[in-house]
């Protein structure tokens, strides 16, 4: 088709997004190409999902053997390839003694997380989460969640708590006043919350970093007043951050970890990491059945992926590359200080603020989607 008729093919889309910049063709490593053969730096990773690049031939290797060979299964059948996935994941989150169950989204991974939670605390129905963190857009996640306020109707007993807006190291005196907060939060209502859903770097709602005092005093809490804990790092988890998930460089393990984006290399794939230690070892008193629940594919790409960052020592590589960026980031600042400021970041998951003093949100939203088109 030419670009002429596939721009009137817009008119069959859903009007849910504005759509932006060219229409994409083909994809190959850390590139994408459009209609035209123009060549662009993906430094989104598609959506923080294709960590191994675009049209990765091994990842599509192992994709092509699972079709062949088990794509899918009635949900109470367990296949041998989710068997030793379970065993790979366990074996990366040690501190967790984890027990995993593989879903498809970060969304659908934050509500199993989140059911069961109100579940073993005895149906409390509360959760405690940050004023402007990110957990995706079912009607439940989206209720804990930056944009909470726009959900219709509103999600009971959701308590928003503001996220320290730190980005570098900073001591314990200056998370103090947030502690505080959660504290005074989880005290008034200590009989309705069952967990705290945290994005242990915020990331949509402003790239912040709580430091490890601020994550202990979080666990203390939490453990001082029977609150599970769960970190939902679909953005920072399975190496982006230099590590396998983020929470192992804040010395703070969760009740129940939640992952996705990443660990399917582009594909939907998600899952629920439950902590051995505190999570009971019997057989839960709920049922969690969905259709797409520990695929034989999706197990398939997992252990291809942990196996692949293994052998290619790639944790270290993206501590190095991390590194490297956000130099290069700051002498860019350096010499555009008046136009962006503060790069920051951890690993391969860094950015910087754009400079809009002054401005309105109209004008500040002007400026980002300059900033966008130029850079494009």
């Amino acid at each position: 088709h030419s670009i002429e008729e596939l721009l009137q093919c817009y008119d069959y889309l859903a009007p849910v997004l504005d759509y932006s910049g060219p229409i994409i063709k083909s994809g190959k490593g850390c590139y994408v190409y459009d209609m035209d053969g123009n060549k662009y730096l993906d430094l989104n990773c598609g959506q923080f999902c294709a960590i191994f690049g675009h049209s990765d031939a091994k990842a599509a290797e192992e994709i092509y053997k699972a079709a062949k060979n088990l794509m899918h299964l009635n949900t109470n059948t367990i296949s041998d390839g989710v068997l030793e996935a379970a065993k790979k994941i366990h074996e990366i989150c040690p501190e967790m003694n984890g027990r995993s169950i593989i879903l498809s989204t970060g969304s659908e991974a934050n509500e199993c997380a989140l059911r069961y939670a109100k579940n073993m605390s005895g149906n409390k129905p509360g959760i405690i989460s940050f004023d402007c963190g990110y957990h995706g857009l079912t009607h439940g996640t989206e209720g804990y969640s930056i944009s909470r306020k726009w959900v219709k109707p509103q999600v009971k007993d959701s308590f928003a708590v503001t996220a320290p807006p730190i980005f570098e190291g900073h001591s314990k005196e200056d998370v103090s006043p947030y502690v505080k907060e959660f504290e005074e939060v989880v005290e008034k209502n200590r009989d309705t919350i069952a967990a705290a859903l945290f994005e242990p770097i915020v990331s949509s709602g402003g790239m912040y970093l709580p430091p490890k005092e601020y994550w202990r005093e979080i666990r203390r809490i939490c453990d001082e007043n029977g609150i599970y804990l769960i970190f939902d790092e679909c953005q920072t988890g399975f190496a982006r951050t230099g590590s396998w998930f983020y929470y192992q460089q804040i010395d703070c393990v969760p009740d129940m970890l939640v992952c996705a984006k990443s660990i399917g290399l582009g594909l939907p794939v998600s899952m629920v990491i439950f902590n051995g230690n505190t999570i009971p070892k019997e057989k839960f008193t709920m049922h969690h059945f969905s259709s797409h629940q520990n695929e034989p594919f999706a197990a398939a790409l997992i252990s291809y992926a942990i196996d692949e960052i293994r052998i290619n020592n790639v944790l270290e590589k993206i501590q190095k590359d991390g590194d490297y960026f956000l130099r290069k980031l700051k002498s860019l600042s350096d010499k555009y200080e008046n136009f962006i400021r503060s790069p920051h970041g951890v690993g391969l998951m860094c950015g910087f603020y754009l400079n809009i003093d002054g401005m309105n949100r109209w004008q500040a939203e002007d400026q980002s989607e300059r900033f966008c088109r130029e850079a494009l």
